[in-house]
């Protein structure tokens, strides 16, 4: 079984690369806002990672 390893990081990440990181097709990338929550995206190998469609967004999990 493969292991699912998203491209992962905060807003000002994404953007330092947002010129230059392309999302593979089906390659998954998660991008943690400033308020908190995970934006997850999903490439499809021809437009810059914060371009590609959103494919949900969801609050950060916390440990209790």
């Amino acid at each position: 079984m493969a292991a699912i390893r998203p491209c992962t990081g905060t807003t000002a990440d994404w953007k330092a690369v947002e010129d230059t990181l392309i999302l593979k097709e089906r390659e998954i990338g998660v991008e943690i806002d400033t308020s908190g929550h995970y934006q997850i995206r999903q490439g499809d190998g021809k437009r810059n990672s914060l371009t590609c469609r959103l494919s949900s967004t969801m609050p950060v999990m916390r440990k209790y």
